[in-house]
């Protein structure tokens, strides 16, 4: 219980820090869609790389096993793939077509999850590829909304955008960061 209690606490940390370090961050956004996750040892071996993005998403199933009763790594998870995704078409590209199709991943925990916050994450993590790839590549954004309609439905997905739009955690999530207050000998006395 304490080793899987640790590695939860592991995980939340570095994603978070992994979040905080790509957010409107666009070179660190391209150069973590390189990171090799593969050892040393094993490089230039038969094996394929294992790239970090496909392991975040590798993750979210992983988290189901590890979360507490919030979903919180779960959820950290996607607004890290979210802060990824976001204007950063190699990344949605990488994403979208993928040999392991993330897709049904996301569409899943979209449709079954049993946490509210989680089935919303996923949902604007979809929004994200579509948002982008609308403007961009219509044969993409075709597969994505075909994915949507087939496996969550259209009407419940823009049901979990437009209350994700109108929950309080969005909208402070779109207010620019505070500064810490000042700190000064009259505040801390």
């Amino acid at each position: 219980e304490d080793e899987k209690k640790e590695h939860f606490i592991e995980s939340y940390a570095s994603t978070i820090a992994l979040k905080s370090m790509l957010e409107d961050n666009e070179d660190a956004k391209m150069r973590a869609l390189r990171v090799n996750l593969q050892p040393l040892s094993e490089l230039g071996s038969a094996k394929s790389a294992e790239l970090l993005l496909p392991r975040c998403v590798r993750s979210l199933a992983i988290a189901q096993k590890l979360d507490d009763a919030s979903g919180s790594l779960q959820c950290a998870i996607l607004r890290l793939l979210i802060a990824w995704l976001s204007d950063c078409a190699l990344a949605v590209h990488s994403f979208v077509t993928s040999d392991a199709s993330h897709l049904p991943t996301l569409s899943d925990l979209a449709k079954y999850s049993s946490l509210e916050d989680v089935r919303t994450l996923a949902c604007v993590c979809l929004g994200c590829c579509l948002a982008y790839y609308g403007e961009q590549d219509y044969a993409i954004a075709s597969n994505v909304l075909d994915v949507v309609a087939r496996r969550i439905g259209t009407n419940d997905f823009l049901a979990a955008i437009e209350h994700a739009m109108h929950a309080d955690n969005f909208k402070r999530a779109l207010l620019p960061p505070k500064p810490p207050p000042t700190v000064t000998r009259a505040t801390v006395a």
